[in-house]
């Protein structure tokens, strides 16, 4: 299981020759989050801490070579501290592939799971505001459940409120 180039040559019985260059990486993974290879998402589907870092999604992911992290506005994340913040619809890119990521109860996607989201969470199930992309929605499905609802809302308040310790 790892990365590297091999060329193979393949000749038919009228000794016409064929070469084909596999190129194999071996593709970002992780034993803690849901990483889907078809949409390109890592969804981080359990958190204990209201902030999500940089050092957090690092640690949990299993990569080759250089691991690059961008904002969802497409930023660079170039601080590479410990306690510098990822959100929802941050970008990972490793491998020539990028990956937007999904933190369970980051509506806002500032990494920050707080009061701000359980309020945009609120009026996104009111109808007072859109929400069309399907990484912020997935982040508010805090009940894993194929809808968003009051009872999302009512979860995520009890996890920032501490009455609740894990999404």
């Amino acid at each position: 299981n790892s990365s590297g180039t091999t060329t193979l040559k393949i000749s038919n019985t009228k000794g016409e020759l064929a070469t084909i260059t596999l190129n194999i990486n071996k593709r970002l993974s992780s034993n803690t989050y849901i990483i889907d290879y078809n949409q390109k998402t890592i969804y981080v589907n359990s958190i204990r801490n209201r902030t999500y870092t940089l050092s957090n999604l690092k640690n949990n992911l299993i990569y080759n070579g250089t691991l690059k992290v961008y904002t969802a506005n497409n930023i660079e994340i170039t601080n590479n501290s410990g306690s510098t913040l990822v959100g929802t619809g941050s970008i990972v890119e490793n491998g020539g592939e990028q990956y937007r990521l999904i933190i369970i109860g980051d509506f806002t996607g500032d990494g920050n799971i707080n009061l701000g989201d359980v309020a945009k969470l609120y009026q996104y199930t009111r109808g007072k505001i859109d929400v069309t992309d399907n990484v912020y929605i997935t982040a508010a499905k805090i009940r894993k459940a194929s809808t968003v609802n009051l009872g999302d809302v009512a979860k995520l308040y009890q996890f920032v409120r501490g009455i609740i310790n894990q999404l």
